[in-house]
């Protein structure tokens, strides 16, 4: 998976989203769908963790990645994920991508800059 552009947007009372971009690669059997089978997380400057759930709405998300459908071994897809965060919280911040199933073991890390 790549990560290396983040977006921001200004919401009411010091919110953002934070949005980026993901490229993800399906190694399993059979067929794979990455916002099903991965999670996200958004761990503040401060320490504090924003879970991306399905609750979640960024307005007119661009390429959102639960529209990437799904792929065979060895295929990617591509798109974005968003979550809102409190503003003090973006600079420094880091998204946490996991597999649903295993979330301890599979923790990637990509810093926000």
């Amino acid at each position: 998976m790549v990560a290396e552009v983040h977006k921001v947007v200004r919401l009411e009372l010091d919110t953002v989203y934070v949005m980026v971009p993901l490229e993800a690669t399906y190694r399993g059997p059979d067929e794979g769908t990455a916002w099903a089978e991965l999670g996200f997380k958004f761990v503040g400057s401060k320490g504090n963790i924003f879970y991306l759930n399905v609750d979640d709405n960024c307005g007119a998300l661009p390429q959102p990645l639960i529209d990437a459908g799904n792929v065979y071994a060895g295929a990617s897809v591509q798109g974005n994920v968003c979550k809102s965060v409190p503003s003090d919280q973006v600079a420094g911040g880091t998204w946490i991508v996991f597999t649903v199933d295993d979330p301890d073991d599979s923790e990637t890390f990509f810093r926000v800059s």
